[in-house]
């Protein structure tokens, strides 16, 4: 019966052998033409050092982590400093800054924001080697030149974002100083206006008092000019009486010896 069997197959494959032939051709000429039409997708890879930073201020920084939760999309997993690049670098805020500097939601034909992130969550991978600490990031694009921009920003958005969470504590003291520096100046400042302000009204009060002495002084001494004055004329008038009564008695002697000779 298995010999029956394998020759009727045999003598039907046989009677067919030009399907089965020209079939595979015909599919990979048409899968061969169809890699042609699909536009092909390229692969950019960047891979660096993570930033090295002092004890005290990767301690800040991960310190930070605890308020950056809805930023970093979450630091349960956190064990290492590269495992924290690696979050800031898939957090939100960088995810949303390439989006907006690319335009990627035009490109993805996102409607929403939430939607172009998956996409790109999709194209980018970022991993940490475990044997060397570099960090990979690998992006994937119809254009390769936005392929290599997309992966170099990932790094560019690192450094943003280190350079702003890297804050020594002679950093912090330094803008604590200047900020006290400046309110002290400003203090200052209202301080001289202030005395200022009150010199100008004392120098003001100051010359009104000079000039209400000068009125009483010059009326003071009108009072004196006039009752030295009256006293002259009074003076006058007294010495001419003396001698007009001396006049009369020399008329009234001359008189009397007339009279009485």
């Amino acid at each position: 019966d298995n010999g029956v069997n394998l020759l009727e197959l045999g003598s039907h494959l046989l009677s067919h052998w030009k399907l089965l032939v020209s079939a595979p051709i015909l599919v990979g000429v048409v899968a061969l033409g169809g890699t042609y039409l699909i536009k092909p997708t390229f692969t950019a890879r960047t891979t660096f050092l993570p930033p090295q930073q002092q004890q005290s201020s990767a301690a800040s920084a991960l310190a930070s982590l605890g308020a950056l939760a809805g930023l970093a999309g979450g630091t349960a997993n956190i064990k290492t400093p590269g495992d924290q690049y690696i979050s800031l670098m898939q957090s939100v805020n960088v995810e949303d800054r390439i989006i907006d500097r690319f335009k990627l939601m035009e490109l993805y034909e996102a409607k929403f924001r939430f939607e172009a992130r998956k996409m790109l969550e999709q194209n980018v991978r970022i991993s940490l080697g475990k044997k060397d600490g570099l960090i990979t990031v690998e992006t994937d694009a119809k254009d390769p030149q936005l392929a290599a921009d997309i992966a170099n920003q990932y790094v560019a958005e690192l450094r943003r974002l280190t350079s702003e969470l890297a804050l020594t504590e002679a950093q912090q003291r330094r803008a604590f100083f200047e900020t006290e520096l400046k309110n002290t100046k400003n203090k200052l400042t209202a301080a001289q206006l202030a005395l200022q302000r009150r010199q100008a009204g004392v120098l003001a009060a100051g010359a009104a008092a000079q000039g209400g002495a000068d009125r009483v002084l010059a009326h003071v001494e009108a009072g004196a000019d006039l009752r030295r004055g009256r006293r002259l004329r009074h003076g006058r008038a007294g010495r001419g009486g003396q001698q007009l009564a001396g006049v009369e008695r020399h008329r009234l002697l001359q008189l009397q010896q007339r009279l009485h000779p």
